[in-house]
C-alpha cells in the first residue's frame, strides 16, 4: 500500500472517520487476510474490529471470493467480533502471528454465525 494512502488513512482516523478494509483483497484467495490490514492498523494505531455477514438464502457467484447476495426477504446477520489491538512495535514474526490471528478469528466468526441457520434455538434467540 502506498505511503500516501497510509498517511491519509491515519489523518482521517485521527479525525474520527471510520476505516473499512476488505481483508482478502481484490484477488484473494478467499478469507486470507492480507498484510495491508495489519499495516494500516499498526501505522494508524487503530484497533481491528472483525465484521462478517451471513444470510439465510443467498445467491452465490461462481467467483474466487464466492460473492454472495441475499435473496429478497432473506434474514441476514451482521456480526461484530471482539476488537483486536495491534501493537505498533512488533517484529516480522509478531506481524505474521497477528495476520494468522485475524484470519482465524474471522474463520471462527463465519463458522459460528453460519451455523445459526441450522439451530432453531439460536434462530429464535436472534429473530424472536
Amino acid at each position: 500500500m502506498g505511503g500516501q494512502a497510509l498517511e491519509t488513512m491515519k489523518i482521517l482516523a485521527s479525525q474520527d472517520y471510520k476505516i473499512g478494509h476488505i481483508v482478502d483483497g481484490p484477488q484473494g484467495p478467499f478469507g486470507a487476510v492480507k498484510p495491508g490490514l495489519i499495516r494500516i492498523a499498526q501505522y494508524a494505531q487503530l484497533t481491528i474490529v472483525p465484521v462478517i455477514m451471513s444470510g439465510q438464502n443467498l445467491w452465490a457467484f461462481n467467483s474466487w471470493d464466492r460473492f454472495m447476495v441475499p435473496k429478497p426477504f432473506s434474514r441476514v446477520i451482521i456480526r461484530f467480533g471482539s476488537p483486536i489491538h495491534v501493537s505498533r512495535d512488533m517484529g516480522k514474526e509478531g506481524f505474521g502471528q497477528m495476520q494468522a490471528h485475524v484470519t482465524q478469528t474471522l474463520k471462527q466468526l463465519y463458522a459460528d454465525t453460519d451455523a445459526v441457520w441450522q439451530d432453531e434455538v439460536r434462530l429464535r434467540e436472534i429473530f424472536g
